[in-house]
């Protein structure tokens, strides 16, 4: 009862939802490119991002490596 989810942990991170096939890509060790995500990685303003899956579920910490791809930082997927 004690219990909380994962992403409780970074409340504080910017939040992006991640489609099937982008979970697909970091659970094959390959990156997220920025371009498919709705809102841009940029207005984390170079910090980490905390990727759910559609139900809400961390997934992933992500952060930038390059201006385009974001690489996970933890993987839970």
């Amino acid at each position: 009862q004690n219990l909380q989810p994962a992403i409780a942990a970074v409340a504080e991170l910017p939040r992006v939802t991640l489609t099937d096939a982008q979970l697909f890509e970091l659970r094959h060790g390959r990156p997220i490119l920025a371009d498919w995500l709705k809102n841009s990685p940029k207005s984390a303003g170079g910090r980490e991002i905390a990727a759910v899956d559609q139900n809400g579920w961390l997934a992933a910490i992500l952060g930038e490596r390059s201006n385009s791809e974001l690489w996970p930082v933890n993987n839970f997927s």
